[in-house]
């Protein structure tokens, strides 16, 4: 009986093929699943970036600084924060407390406390997406109160590290 031996290094070549792809992939810092101890860890302390209603008006300025970063019992990653948007009526100070899914990035945010603008509005929240660098916030806010929707795009903010 006669082995066909291209089948048999087809068969024994494809784990090697697939162990290779996910070795390449993931060493060019894709994250295919975080865990709540990553997250935890390399979650950036600050984010800058824009908020705007979907109904359009001034886009505004929103800055968020991360100060405490826990994991619940469920295993989702919290952090609490403070945050600000600024507007050509002038600053809103705000606290954040934020929810992330380790396995899927999806990120929830609550805003309270609002000190400035009396039209602020914290009865909603901001869900979306944090990329996997943990760098990048995009998330749509739904305000409890009418439905009304916006986005929010935030960025790591460049910090000045001591070396």
């Amino acid at each position: 009986m006669k082995h066909d031996s291209a089948g048999w290094s087809l068969v024994r070549l494809i784990p090697i093929i697939l162990a290779a792809v996910v070795f390449a992939v993931g060493s060019a810092g894709v994250v295919w699943a975080a865990d709540a101890a990553y997250v935890s860890k390399n979650l950036p302390k600050s984010y800058t970036g824009t908020f705007q209603w979907h109904d359009g008006g001034e886009v505004q300025k929103v800055a968020i600084s991360i100060g405490k970063v826990a994991t619940s019992k469920s295993g989702d990653v919290v952090a609490v924060g403070k945050g600000q948007y600024i507007t050509s009526n002038g600053t809103t100070d705000i606290l954040v407390y934020m929810i992330i899914l380790p396995k899927n990035l999806l990120v929830k945010i609550f805003e309270r406390d609002a000190k400035g603008s009396s039209s602020f509005q914290v009865a909603g929240s901001h869900v979306g997406k944090l990329s996997p660098d943990l760098k990048t916030i995009e998330a749509v806010w739904t305000s409890q109160k009418d439905g009304k929707k916006g986005d929010l795009v935030l960025k790591a903010a460049k910090t000045n590290s001591k070396k």
